[in-house]
């Protein structure tokens, strides 16, 4: 219910999905951490925004992004950059 990953567009998906077979190189359905940081610092954001883009995407502290997290990664960068607030 309202967190980041809700109400995802069909055209936000297919772009995070775009953005997805970039970043999982290995195809192993998952991004670790050196992975997801390599794609993220593409966005110009500061290493401390990633890493609460990164805390609150890996909410279950796996060390690692499947799709959907990755999606909610994304998007928090996009708010990131446009200066929104970002919450789980």
């Amino acid at each position: 219910q309202g967190g980041p990953g809700a109400l995802i567009s069909q055209r936000e998906r297919g772009l995070y999905a775009q953005c997805w077979a970039l970043a999982d190189t290995a195809s192993q359905g998952r991004v670790g951490g050196l992975q997801a940081v390599n794609f993220l610092s593409t966005s110009g954001l500061d290493r401390k925004v990633l890493k609460q883009i990164w805390d609150i995407a890996d909410s279950a502290v796996t060390g690692f992004l499947g799709p959907d997290e990755f999606s909610i990664a994304l998007r928090l960068v996009a708010h990131a950059q446009a200066g929104r607030p970002m919450s789980p």
